[in-house]
């Protein structure tokens, strides 16, 4: 299950309608981001660790890159390399850490236009130089409110036998 994706969701999912496609669990994943790409969204989040699924993180990426969409990197590899990260065509920004509070102020800062940086927790690519907002506090996990589970199909996940 994207637990990181569903709680990075946990404070847009509200003001914003928030997709989650699972390449792992869904085969047919392209048309569905095609379509999701098609409508303009502020930007498309990847999460990625070290490994194969970087190389899918990018195919998404190359497809938000086609149609003008900026690129926001997180999860484990975007997270200790983020300058190797930001180096590549296909990203525009990181979410170092958790990305609860940071890709949501990310998110809220493009909408309005904004450049994207400055804000703690986010690198930032801005005409090729490299940006740091600084590192942010830890989120209280506790404070949060519900994951919003019912973003993905959960009978995807449920293994029997």
């Amino acid at each position: 299950m994207p637990m990181g994706l569903l709680m990075t969701a946990i404070r847009l999912y509200e003001d914003y309608n928030v997709l989650i496609i699972d390449q792992a669990v869904e085969p047919d994943w392209e048309p569905r981001l095609r379509a999701a790409l098609a409508r303009q969204p502020i930007c498309l989040g990847v999460t990625a660790m070290t490994g194969r699924q970087i190389h899918e993180a990018l195919n998404a990426a190359r497809l938000a890159r086609e149609v003008g969409v900026p690129v926001v990197w997180g999860g484990l590899h975007p997270s200790l390399m983020q300058r190797q990260t930001l180096e590549h065509p296909l990203a525009d920004f990181v979410v170092e850490g958790e990305g609860e509070d940071s890709f949501s102020a990310l998110v809220r800062a493009l909408e309005t236009g904004a450049a994207g940086d400055g804000i703690p927790g986010v690198w930032a690519k801005i005409d090729g130089d490299i940006r740091y907002g600084g590192k942010r506090p830890f989120v209280d996990l506790d404070a949060l409110p519900d994951v919003p589970y019912h973003l993905v199909n959960l009978d995807k996940y449920i293994r029997m036998g």
